[in-house]
C-alpha cells in the first residue's frame, strides 16, 4: 500500500500539462485604455481567439488587433471575425482603419455584463510560440465612463512557464517521494531464554 501510495505522488509529478479549453488571457472591467501584446504557447493545431466587450452606455474598443508567430511580424489574424451577440442585445461592429489589417473592433450594449464576442480560428503549432497583441480603448477619454469590460480569450493555450506555486508543489513532492523512500522502520529484536 506504501509503494502505492509513493507511485501515485510520483506519477502526478511527471504528468504532462494538457492545454485549457479557453484561457482568458485579458479580462477588464471599468479600466483604463492600454496597449497589450500577451505571449502564450498554442496547445494544438488549431487556436481560436475570441474578442469580447460591453459598454453601457457608451462604446470601447479592441483597435490594432494582431496574432504573431514567434519571430515574426505577420499578422496571422484575417481581416474579419466571425460575430456571436450578447444575449440582451448587441451594439457592438466592425470597423476599417486598422494599422494591423485585422479590423477593429467596438462594443456598445444594452445590459451591464453581458458580453458581445467576435472570433476567428487560426491554424497553429502546437508547442509553437504566439504573441496576441491589440489596443483595449474604454471610453471616457482613456477611462470608462460607465460600465464596460473588454476580454480576450485564447482556446487551446499552454502556460509556457509553470507559476512559482507550481515549482514549490513540484519542489515539495520529491522532497516527499524522497522521504517515504528513505524512512525505515524501526526493527525491534527481542530474545528469548530457554
Amino acid at each position: 500500500m506504501k509503494i502505492a501510495g509513493l507511485l501515485l505522488a510520483a506519477s502526478a509529478l511527471f504528468a504532462v500539462p494538457t492545454a485549457a479549453n479557453a484561457t482568458v488571457v485579458f479580462d477588464v472591467v471599468n479600466g483604463v485604455s492600454s496597449t497589450q501584446a500577451i505571449a502564450f504557447t498554442a496547445g494544438s493545431a488549431s487556436t481560436a481567439v475570441t474578442l469580447s466587450g460591453y459598454d453601457v452606455p457608451s462604446f470601447s474598443s479592441f483597435t490594432n488587433i494582431y496574432l504573431y508567430a514567434a519571430g515574426s511580424t505577420t499578422n496571422l489574424l484575417g481581416t474579419h471575425f466571425s460575430f456571436t451577440p450578447a444575449a440582451c442585445g448587441s451594439l457592438a461592429n466592425e470597423f476599417g482603419g486598422s494599422t494591423t489589417g485585422t479590423n477593429n473592433l467596438s462594443f456598445g450594449g444594452t445590459c451591464t455584463g453581458s458580453y458581445d464576442s467576435f472570433a476567428q480560428t487560426i491554424a497553429t503549432i502546437a508547442g509553437a510560440s504566439y504573441t496576441l497583441g491589440f489596443n483595449a480603448n474604454f471610453s471616457g477619454g482613456g477611462e470608462s465612463a460607465g460600465n464596460a469590460g473588454l476580454r480576450a480569450d485564447v482556446s487551446n493555450a499552454v502556460a509556457a512557464v509553470p507559476e512559482p506555486g507550481t515549482w514549490a508543489l513540484m519542489i515539495l513532492g520529491f522532497g516527499a517521494v524522497g522521504y517515504g523512500m528513505r524512512r525505515r522502520r524501526a526493527t525491534t529484536t527481542s530474545v528469548a531464554f530457554a
